[in-house]
């Protein structure tokens, strides 16, 4: 199954809340990745990586992480700055 398709904001209407959206899509792919990936301990000489659920395929976590990072959240603090959640650190 691939992952979930990113939202078209430009298609919403008025009425929607992006963040909403956003926080929806999230959530699928965070339940995505739990159907379709695994931390494996052992992986990389034991630093550990992610291995896929469908084919076997071992990935460090960053390159995950990379893969998911149009998912990601983005909050702003109380001094203003930005705190990235992304979908495999959840």
């Amino acid at each position: 199954m691939p992952c979930p398709p990113l939202p078209d904001f430009d298609k919403l209407r008025p009425e929607e809340d992006k963040e909403a959206v956003r926080g929806a899509v999230f959530a699928a792919v965070v339940d995505w990745m739990l159907v379709n990936y695994a931390y494996y301990k052992g992986a990389f000489m034991g630093k550990g990586g992610i291995i896929s659920l469908v084919d076997g395929e071992i990935l460090s976590i960053a390159s995950v992480r990379g893969l998911v990072q149009p998912y990601a959240l983005m909050n702003i603090g109380p001094k203003g700055g930005i705190k990235i959640i992304s979908a495999v650190d959840t």
